[in-house]
């Protein structure tokens, strides 16, 4: 689902995402990438209400990962059946 259809489908406007830490005229321009920094997809999704969770999915294993708030690091959260 692209980030213009999560926003539209939680009933928010591109005003309101601007009156967070994304101004206005950020908002647009950050729904039509399809190629961005974590972190500001990570904010992006803060702003809507949400918490991004990245989730990479193995044949034999499944690994969460989180955007650290520091410095947007990504760091393991959780291992389930493996040793990395």
């Amino acid at each position: 689902m692209e980030l213009a259809e999560v926003r539209r489908a939680l009933k928010l406007s591109q005003e309101e995402i601007g009156q967070t830490p994304i101004n206005l005229g950020s908002v647009a321009r950050i729904e039509k990438r399809t190629d961005m920094n974590v972190g500001t997809l990570r904010q992006f999704i803060e702003a809507m209400g949400g918490e991004l969770e990245i989730v990479a999915r193995f044949p034999d294993h499944v690994v969460k990962i989180r955007v650290q708030d520091a410095d947007h690091r990504l760091l393991p959260l959780m291992r389930r059946d493996c040793t990395l």
